[in-house]
């Protein structure tokens, strides 16, 4: 059975605040969470590792990698 994580889990995994969480969400930047009732959000620990897995190595989880630039020689 898959793990859900609440908004403050998935925050503190992220080492963000919920805040800074939202934002990341709405520009695409984290991935959405599911919705499981009327009031209640929940992320799966599967997408959670799977954003993870899918950033650069080295990168840190609240900030986005910046394009590295090839320099000629």
């Amino acid at each position: 059975m898959e793990r859900l994580l609440s908004a403050d889990e998935a925050a503190a995994w992220a080492g963000w605040t919920r805040s800074t969480m939202y934002q990341r969400i709405r520009a695409g930047h984290f991935p959405r969470p599911v919705v499981t009732g009327p009031k209640s959000v929940r992320w799966r620990e599967s997408d959670l590792n799977a954003w993870l897995d899918s950033r650069p190595l080295g990168a840190e989880p609240g900030k986005q990698p910046r394009e590295v630039l090839a320099v000629a020689t």
